[in-house]
Parts: structure tokens; sequence; C-alpha cells
């Protein structure tokens, strides 16, 4: 009798699958959103930087009285215009693209990162940032 009421201490295997499937769930949730945010980052950093290197550009110009040539590209503005190097790399550790004189563009040159998939096209992420993107221009 007294061992038919006796509870005994611990956990069943059952009990422990359910509390290492519940912590599997909350870490694949934790972990998705925290890409999820990273990836975000990298798209703000992206835009940020075309916005600086837009500027940078138009400081050469003013100088210059012209854009860097496709040949020269976007080095040429270091150390002068932009101090570091990694400032011409997008997001994601990607060169920006450059091309002057500008065939998209309304200022003299066309300036765009491919975005996380670093393919033309994309939508959301994997969407390219456009210098000359008309809801950034506007």
């Amino acid at each position: 009798m007294e061992r038919a009421t006796k509870r005994s201490a611990g956990f069943t295997l059952l009990e422990m699958m359910a509390v290492v499937l519940l912590m599997g769930l909350v870490a694949a949730l934790v972990g998705y959103n925290v890409q999820h945010a990273i990836e975000g980052a990298r798209a703000t950093k992206t835009k940020a930087q075309l916005a600086m290197l837009e500027s940078a550009l138009e400081r050469f110009q003013l100088e210059r009285g012209r854009y860097p040539a496709n040949q020269e590209g976007l080095e040429v503005l270091v150390p002068a215009y932009v101090k570091r190097a990694d400032s011409l790399l997008d997001g994601w550790g990607r060169r920006f693209e450059y091309r002057s004189p500008a065939e998209r563009s309304p200022f003299g040159y066309d300036l765009w990162s491919w975005g996380r998939d670093g393919a033309p096209g994309g939508a959301e992420l994997d969407a390219d940032v456009l210098g000359w993107d008309e809801a950034r221009t506007s």
C-alpha cells in the first residue's frame, strides 16, 4: 500500500523530453528573430553607407568639376572624402556598384548595392538598394 501512495522524486523520461522540446522551440524562435534583426540592420547600414557615399561624390564633384570616372571607381574617394576603405562596402561586405556617367540616376552617376542576395532584383531584404530609387530621392 505504501508503495502506491508514495510518489518518486525526479522526472519521467516523457517530462524530460517535453522540456527539451520546448527549449528547442524557444531557441529556434529566438534564433530566427535575431537573424532577421541582423539582416534588417545590414540593410539599414547599406542605405546609410550609400547616402554617405553620395555626399562624398558630391564633394568630389564640387572640388574637381566632375564625378570619378569608371576606371577610378569609388576608391578615388579614399582618404580625402571617405576616411576608411571599408566604407566602400555595403552591409554584406560587398563593394557598392558605381557607374559614371549615369544610365539610371538623375545625378551624374549610378550608385547601388545588389542587397542581401548579391544579385539584381529581389524583394524585402534581398531588394537592391538604389541611389536613384524615387522613394529615397524624393
